[in-house]
């Protein structure tokens, strides 16, 4: 999968309009993400006042995310348009999966540890803008924390629970590629 980010961010760092697409998908991303953790405590965390408190915690992380992403895109005088991102390709099909507690915290462990990857790739990048790189160095600790602390709460039973989901995310991706032994 690092692999395939590595050319992926070569791409956008070679095309400006890419480049400036994703940073507003990016945007929407982080602003959605704000709603989903409120929307995951709200929903299946009330029973457990610690992962309620760490699923709210999240969300203000994810805001705050929001707010320098629009910043770097105010400064690079890029249009903001928002965008829902709630039915996208990986949330169409891991979203579902989701029943309690522990399955929202895999998903959410699950999707952090996605952008976390992405972002160590664009961090170590030595063509990235600094602007990129120095928003990076701020978001990559607390999406670290994000997808340690949600599979924690998850446990192996939470994650190996939704895990056929969250592959179906990656394949809609084209992050994983179904073995063809693998069942449909």
């Amino acid at each position: 999968m690092k692999e395939i980010t590595e050319k992926w961010w070569k791409k956008c760092l070679d095309d400006k309009e890419k480049l400036e697409h994703w940073l507003v998908g990016l945007y929407n991303n982080e602003k959605d993400a704000e709603e989903r953790f409120i929307d995951f405590a709200e929903t299946y965390c009330k029973s457990d006042i610690q992962a309620y408190v760490i699923f709210r915690r999240i969300a203000e992380q994810e805001a705050n995310h929001a707010i320098l992403v629009e910043k770097i895109l105010k400064d690079r005088n890029v249009e903001l348009f928002e965008k829902s991102t709630k039915d996208g390709r990986y949330w169409r099909n891991t979203l579902p999966c989701i029943v309690d507690c522990s399955t929202a915290a895999a998903i959410g462990a699950y999707a952090e540890g996605l952008s976390l990857s992405r972002m160590r790739v664009i961090i170590s990048d030595p063509n990235t803008p600094q602007d990129l790189v120095e928003l990076f160095k701020v978001i990559e600790p607390e999406e670290a924390y994000h997808a340690k602390i949600l599979a924690t709460i998850a446990t192996k039973h939470g994650m190996s629970k939704v895990k056929d989901c969250h592959d179906k995310g990656l394949e809609e991706l084209g992050l994983k590629i179904r073995d063809k032994y693998e069942k449909k």
